[in-house]
């Protein structure tokens, strides 16, 4: 009687062990391999680390210069907007560059943007650039006299950040974010002045 109860008892424990042993067969072939282990064996695919994202550029990382030049009655201005870091980062790209003046003494000043911007955000790499383009008239007509309007341009890199473009002087010279605007003494007469998106092109 003792022998036969020995019996049962390794067969149960053979019985237990099966279906063990089922239970892990279904667990690596029906719900898939488990995560691999920290040696990583050779036929556990190594994992891609993920991509960082550049950070967003400070003003201190950028470089904004417009050079002015006329031809043919007309001002024209090529702004640039240069990543001088050693890093890669990132602008805000939906938006116009902004000219400042004094509007409570000039009010005759038109404000025309032209095309629409064409990334919502610009990745600069170390040394690349982007560019705008502003021009107005090289002295308007004007029915009763002109007068100097003084201006500057800026961007909003980012919520907050602006850069203000340089005026390079093509004589030379220490530069400065102010220039020059020929505008007319009666509000009546207008001065339209232009100024193009931002593109990872010059602009012509």
């Amino acid at each position: 009687m003792k022998n036969f109860k020995g019996y049962c008892s390794i067969a149960l424990c053979l019985g237990a062990a099966a279906i063990s042993a089922g239970a892990v067969f279904a667990y690596y072939n029906l719900a898939g391999k488990p995560a691999c282990p920290a040696q990583k064996p050779a036929d556990c695919p190594l994992a891609e680390p993920a991509a960082e994202s550049p950070a967003a550029c400070s003003a201190a990382d950028l470089s904004a210069q417009v050079i002015f030049e006329g031809a043919a009655g007309t001002i024209y201005g090529a702004m640039s907007i240069k990543n001088i870091s050693d890093k890669a980062c990132t602008i805000a790209g939906n938006g116009f560059p902004k000219l400042n003046y004094d509007k409570a003494t000039v009010k005759n000043l038109n404000i025309a943007t032209l095309g629409l911007p064409s990334a919502s955000t610009y990745t600069l790499q170390p040394g690349s650039a982007v560019y705008a383009r502003i021009h107005f008239p090289n002295g308007p007509q004007c029915g009763s006299g002109i007068k100097m309007a003084n201006a500057m341009l800026n961007y909003p890199i980012a919520p907050g950040i602006d850069v203000t473009f340089e005026n390079v002087l093509p004589q030379g010279g220490q530069n400065r974010p102010e220039f020059s605007i020929t505008a007319c003494n009666d509000p009546k007469d207008i001065t339209d002045i232009k100024i193009t998106n931002l593109s990872d092109q010059p602009i012509q």
